[in-house]
């Protein structure tokens, strides 16, 4: 999408710019094709790890 490309132009370029050989060799940067649920898993996956990681601790 248009908004997709507007936002991800500047970082694509910022990434291009910066010498990381390293993470640019495993590294790559494209739209998200989950759409609108995007968030959502993003923040279960937050909640998830916390969940995870604190009971791991315990």
């Amino acid at each position: 999408s248009a908004a997709g490309k507007l936002l991800l132009d500047p970082i694509v370029e910022s990434y291009n710019y910066f010498p990381m050989a390293i993470i640019k060799s495993t590294t790559k940067i494209e739209l998200s094709t989950i759409g609108m649920d995007a968030g959502i898993y993003g923040a279960v996956t937050m909640v998830l790890n916390k969940r995870i990681f604190y009971t791991s601790l315990l």
